[in-house]
């Protein structure tokens, strides 16, 4: 009887000694609701207090300007309306005083005035330019009777370029219709205008100015230029019952030197 042989063969000894393949973990999440809940209610506060600020700042914003000068517009009209005739003595700002200019030559633009306790108002070089209509509702001086022994104001000029210096009642083609006696009498409606004419020659690029004086108070200063060779300026002053007394008005440079002067009385 003859014997078999069984022959087993193994390929991969290594895969029968390699040991099973472990079992992976289970997930496993933890929701940790207390610190969840603590960074909601901080960024809940944060949100909150922003929201405060900002109304806050609304509300106290500072108003803008226009509101506020509107405000302030209305009380200092109604600070003007309360302020009683008598103190007008006080206050001479409130009276106006121009300045008109012609120039012989082609003229050129004025140049503002410089004013002090006063306002004024510089009036254009123009032929076409007439008076305002407020000034012939002013009864003129002119017209106001005169004592019999009138006399002429005193009127100095020390420097020759000023060929020509009067005070008179008011101006036609810019030039004065009359002279003003020493003594100049407050008329009915309480309100008058002087004027101080110049002429000038030989002056051409210089600035004077015409100080207006009462009783030693200086009231207006208005600025008057040479603009040519011969050039023909005034200067005029509003003057109410409360501003009676000396008056006096001095031509001076830039430098202060005096170049005329003119005295007159209003009673």
């Amino acid at each position: 009887m003859s014997s078999k042989k069984l022959v087993v063969r193994i390929n991969n000894i290594e895969a029968l000694d390699a040991p099973a393949s472990p079992r992976e973990p289970d997930e496993i999440v933890v929701y940790h609701w207390h610190r969840i809940v603590g960074v909601a209610a901080g960024f809940a506060l944060l949100i909150g207090l922003a929201v405060y600020l900002v109304v806050s700042f609304a509300f106290n914003a500072p108003r803008p300007a226009s509101q506020v000068a509107g405000v302030d517009t209305e009380k200092s009209g109604a600070a003007q309306e309360s302020v009683s005739p008598e103190k007008s003595q006080d206050t001479p700002s409130a009276m106006v005083t121009s300045v008109a200019a012609e120039v012989a030559s082609t003229p050129q633009p004025a140049q503002p005035d410089v004013a002090e306790n006063t306002q004024v108002t510089q009036v254009p070089e123009s032929p076409e330019i007439a008076e305002p209509d407020g000034a012939e509702q002013i009864a003129s001086i002119a017209d106001l009777p005169a004592t019999s022994a009138a006399r002429f104001p005193e009127i100095q000029v020390f420097t020759p370029g000023f060929s020509r210096v009067q005070l008179t009642s008011s101006l036609k083609d810019k030039l004065p219709v009359d002279e003003l006696t020493a003594v100049v009498r407050m008329n009915e409606e309480g309100l008058l205008r002087v004027y101080l004419f110049t002429e000038m020659t030989g002056l051409k690029g210089k600035s004077f100015y015409h100080n207006w004086y009462l009783d030693e108070k200086r009231m207006a200063r208005v600025k008057v230029p040479a603009y040519s060779k011969l050039t023909r300026a005034s200067s005029s002053k509003f003057i109410d019952r409360y501003m009676m007394g000396n008056w006096r008005v001095e031509i001076v440079d830039g430098a202060g030197d005096i170049q005329a002067t003119a005295e007159f009385s209003v009673q």
